[in-house]
């Protein structure tokens, strides 16, 4: 997701993204209202659906644990599991995403169309092989090769729309 280009790494959809733009904010936003600007500002720039959303765990706890005015949860239902959506897109949590310092930076999002804007080309399935090199066969030990080979072409980089969340104050 947010590979560089160089090396072995593929350039990701991170580094390829639209920076949100916080002209579209208002004073009084939270987390959730800026993952809804952002999916406009995808839709607006590209003409794409916005289909999915990528926050870290963090910041998803942060969502669902929202009240309202008489202290009930926005999100969660406490007897059971729900499906992380918000704003009817799927919600991943990722690892990935930086979660922020809680102090002077928040978390990382990305939205956009994920099944129109990007595409994985799999150049070749992944391989394992397995085998001796040189005196390995004394030594008892063999090497392990795994490889696939993928291409990730963003074909409409508008269609993705990343930024970091805002700090409550």
């Amino acid at each position: 997701m947010k590979g560089d280009g160089t090396g072995n790494n593929l350039n990701g959809i991170m580094t390829q993204a639209t920076v949100f733009d916080a002209n579209l904010t208002k004073a009084s936003d939270t987390a959730i209202d800026t993952i809804r600007r952002a999916i406009y500002q995808a839709r607006k720039q590209s003409k794409l659906p916005a289909d999915a959303i990528v926050m870290s765990d963090l910041d998803w706890m942060n969502i669902e644990l929202q009240k309202d005015g008489e202290n009930r949860y926005l999100f969660a239902n406490l007897q059971g599991l729900v499906t992380p959506v918000l704003w009817g897109r799927p919600v991943v949590a990722s690892d990935s995403m930086d979660e922020g310092d809680g102090s002077t930076t928040g978390g990382e999002f990305l939205t956009g169309s994920f099944q129109q804007g990007a595409r994985i080309y799999d150049r070749m399935g992944f391989t394992i092989k397995v085998g001796m090199i040189n005196d390995d066969f004394i030594k008892n030990q063999r090497a392990i090769l795994v490889e696939e080979r993928l291409g990730l072409a963003v074909r409409k980089k508008y269609a993705f729309v990343k930024g970091r969340f805002a700090l409550a104050e």
